[in-house]
């Protein structure tokens, strides 16, 4: 079986004070939501998010939404397969994993 494609990943954190600053971006200051845009590879995105760890670690207290979000081109031949890797830092971090999927 194929793998699907991952068209956009980022990792978005909700929070009341400025810890993501300077690694994430502020996209909706009303409602604390920040935001880190990553690469469309999942082994990428688990070599960025294993260089901040610690940080990311950090962020699971006191937030109120703290999710790595997927897009992915998938279909009836297409799966889209998390590595090991990346639920470990999930798991370790704190941080919740939602795919979505379209059509090809």
């Amino acid at each position: 079986m194929s793998k699907a494609v991952i068209t956009n990943a980022l990792l978005r954190v909700t929070r009341e004070d400025q810890l993501a600053e300077g690694v994430f971006e502020l996209v909706r200051g009303d409602l604390g939501l920040w935001v880190l845009e990553l690469p469309q590879s999942l082994e990428a995105i688990a070599e960025d998010l294993s260089e901040i760890r610690p940080l990311l670690r950090m962020l699971s207290k006191d937030a109120s939404d703290y999710t790595l979000h997927l897009a992915a081109a998938i279909d009836e031949v297409h799966s889209l397969v998390i590595p090991s890797v990346v639920a470990e830092l999930s798991f370790a971090c704190g941080f919740s994993i939602e795919v979505s999927g379209s059509a090809e």
